[in-house]
């Protein structure tokens, strides 16, 4: 038979065993059978796993199965310990056991053979960026030392098997972009207590997020993106302390965003876009003092915002795509360090605030809502403002002449208002520079703009 089994047992029998024992600095005769097969079991392994993905045509690792039975720990990609056990005689032995295995980028194809359990040591299992496929082998809860699972990047296919949930020293699981499917159930991830990353984004899991995912205390890091997951944010989120990222974005999610995930004290990044998300925006949200980014576009909310604190790390607002309603308030200008700000495609109405002047922001949409009034000319001050979209709003009176500071613009769309007057030379002149896309309702034989340099003419009553 050709089996990575029975591959890996030939070439375990026709090592150099006598050279083996000869080359161990311990005492043979006070070797017990335990130390004297755990070596076998843990080259039969990797064996097995060099010729069940073939091992032959990796990218690397060509120092693998070359050297003799006792050399597995020079192999390229692993990592061994010393383990210690008392015999019958109470002498102590120490032998070398596979701590990490580290195939990053490897080559490796094809299942991952079962005989991979039998590295009962192993700590750290790292595969990424292969072509494994199959599933995840049904025992691996046998291997109760793991801390690390990293199997990101691959082709794996199937469930989560239920024995993962014994992994109990488990810190950091990382299944991202497989072809994983099926629900991740409350007993599966209660038995993690010490995880502190948890990333199975970017595959097929349906159903709902387990409610015991708020039993996770030591969790930092939860990515489940980019999956077809339904139903509520469960609560027990706001239990989690440690977090400090949470991407749950386009998914199937529905309900309200939980005031609960306002007592996150350390959370720094909140993706909850592109779900169903409905209800009012949580004031609590902005109360986490940590917090750099909000990303909540492409849902249902609605209702008006609440008056922003003072967050002085708050860079990205994206609020963009949903139906809130209301005026944007004076007290944007406590999110001082903000640097995008998108908000278009709602429903907002009122004056913009000339407090948006003393933020020094990088992009401001107010695209697509019922904005109106003059223009603040305060925005003239934002000097590293690069994209400015104004359009399909009811602004009037004239472009202030303020804009022509503007030196970073890049794009400025102000096209299908009630914008009046002529575009000065000074605004013309940034043409000259960076800004590549103008648009202004400069259209028609009877424009509202008069415009010699704009990239693109609307007319505002077409």
């Amino acid at each position: 038979s050709s089996s990575p089994s029975r591959l890996a047992f030939n070439w375990i029998l026709h090592s150099d065993l006598a050279q083996l024992i000869e080359r161990n600095d311990l005492d043979v005769k006070a070797w017990a059978e335990h130390p004297f097969i755990r070596p076998l079991t843990e080259q039969f392994a990797l064996a097995a796993l060099y010729f069940g993905t073939h091992g032959p045509n990796w990218d690397k690792g060509g120092n693998w199965l070359t050297n003799g039975a006792d050399d597995l720990c020079e192999y390229e990609g692993v990592e061994c310990k010393v383990k210690t056990i008392q015999d019958d005689k109470d002498d102590y032995i120490g032998f070398h056991v596979v701590r990490t295995l580290n195939l990053t980028e490897y080559g490796l194809q094809g299942p991952l053979p079962k005989q991979l359990l039998l590295l009962q040591d192993l700590e750290e299992l790292i595969l990424s960026d292969n072509q494994i496929t199959g599933s995840i082998p049904d025992k691996v809860g046998y291997m109760d030392r793991l801390k690390t699972i990293q199997l990101e990047r691959n082709q794996l296919t199937g469930t989560l098997p239920s024995s993962l949930s014994e992994l109990v020293s488990l810190v950091s699981l990382d299944l991202h972009k497989n072809k994983l499917k099926g629900t991740i159930s409350n007993e599966l991830v209660k038995g993690w207590i010490n995880l502190e990353s948890l990333g199975l984004f970017e595959n097929e899991f349906t159903g709902a997020i387990p409610e015991s995912i708020g039993d996770l205390k030591n969790l930092e890091f939860l990515y489940f993106d980019s999956n077809k997951l339904q139903g509520k944010i469960p609560t027990t989120i706001g239990k989690l302390v440690n977090l400090r990222d949470i991407r749950l974005q386009r998914n199937q999610l529905t309900g309200q965003i939980p005031s609960t995930m306002g007592s996150l004290s350390n959370l720094a990044i909140l993706y909850l876009d592109t779900n169903r998300l409905t209800g009012t925006l949580p004031a609590d949200l902005f109360q986490i003092q940590n917090i750099e980014e909000i990303q909540l576009f492409k849902n249902e909310l609605r209702g008006s915002l609440p008056e922003f604190p003072e967050l002085p790390n708050l860079s990205i607002l994206y609020l963009d795509e949903n139906q809130f309603t209301g005026t944007l308030p004076e007290s944007i200008e406590n999110l001082s360090a903000l640097d995008f700000l998108f908000i278009e495609n709602n429903q907002f109405n009122g004056n913009l605030p000339t407090a948006l002047g003393s933020i020094d922001l990088y992009e401001l949409r107010v695209n697509w809502n019922d904005f109106e009034g003059p223009l603040p000319s305060e925005i003239g001050n934002l000097s590293n403002l690069e994209i400015l979209q104004l359009e399909d709003n009811r602004f009037s009176g004239a472009i202030p002449t303020e804009f022509a500071d503007l030196k970073h613009l890049v794009k400025l769309q102000m096209q299908l208002n009630d914008l009046t007057g002529t575009i000065s030379a000074q605004m013309c002149s940034l043409t000259e520079g960076a800004l590549n896309t103008f648009k202004t309702d400069c259209a028609g034989d009877f424009p509202e703009i008069v415009c010699d340099c704009c990239t693109e003419c609307s007319n505002e009553q077409s």
